[in-house]
């Protein structure tokens, strides 16, 4: 608890004050001026996102599909040979 007071002290002093005011103009600057190139590149950082998914899923179903396939198509054909 006496952090805590130490802590709420400070905020409410004069410097702290002053550098909470001063964050939040900076943020809301920041905020307000690079929204447009973070919503402009949006699109494209989505598509690329998709895209990555898509592979990192897939592929690796994929090669097993690919080598149960063959397993199986070989299995067949050997068995076939030995009748």
């Amino acid at each position: 608890m006496n952090q805590q007071s130490k802590l709420i002290s400070w905020l409410s002093s004069r410097t702290g004050l002053i550098i909470i005011a001063s964050l939040s103009i900076v943020g809301f600057f920041l905020f307000t001026e690079h929204r447009a190139h973070v919503l402009g590149a949006l699109p494209y950082i989505l598509l690329v996102l998709f895209l990555a998914l898509y592979l990192f899923i897939h592929c690796k179903h994929g090669d097993q599909g690919s080598r149960d396939t063959e397993n199986e198509t070989d299995s067949d054909s050997s068995s076939g040979d030995k009748t």
